[in-house]
């Protein structure tokens, strides 16, 4: 690795850090949370048309 590159490896690197501590780590944890919302609503509304049928089929 060169001089140059080692350079750019710190220098990327203390910005992700102070990124990071800056509050960038809120917005990812928000991110990966309305992610998994949505999943968990998709989810439950398969599980809501599948009882609704299952439902419908006893009746």
């Amino acid at each position: 690795m060169t001089f140059y590159e080692t350079i750019m490896l710190w220098f990327s690197t203390l910005a992700s850090a102070l990124w990071l501590i800056a509050g960038g780590w809120v917005k990812i944890r928000d991110y990966f949370k309305a992610k998994a919302q949505k999943k968990a609503d998709a989810i439950e509304a398969e599980v809501q048309t599948r009882l609704k049928a299952a439902q419908a089929a006893t009746a």
